[in-house]
């Protein structure tokens, strides 16, 4: 994934909302708010445009990745390591459905098995 960013779907500012994968913005293509992820002390992933953290949100498997209201709930803290980004608490990471290597790939949850994806 070369020049690809997390961002919001929509550019929307409300919780429970998809993530994906899109084109890094700048000054030029639009609002790049959308696309600032910020690692916070207490292990959450916050959004700079909404203050909405990565969550979980559920326990099924391949399930779209939110951004949802910081709760401090375990579906909601994050470990980054060489190989991925995973949330302990549900034993989840994150990955790029189907390997999906352009814009505007899905971001799922799904059970952490030690691939690279």
């Amino acid at each position: 994934m070369y020049g690809f960013v997390l961002d919001i779907y929509n550019n929307s500012t409300q919780p429970l909302n998809y993530i994906f994968t899109w084109s890094m913005k700048n000054g030029t293509n639009g609002d790049r708010s959308t696309q600032l992820w910020h690692f916070i002390r207490d292990n959450t992933i916050e959004n700079g445009a909404t203050g909405n953290v990565l969550d979980t949100y559920t326990e099924i498997h391949g399930v779209n990745m939110v951004a949802w209201l910081r709760y401090g709930q375990p579906s909601q803290l994050w470990t980054v390591t060489d190989t991925s980004i995973y949330c302990p608490g549900s034993v989840k990471t994150l990955e790029i459905a189907g390997r999906n290597m352009t814009t505007d790939a899905t971001v799922i949850v799904f059970l952490l098995n030690g691939n690279v994806n």
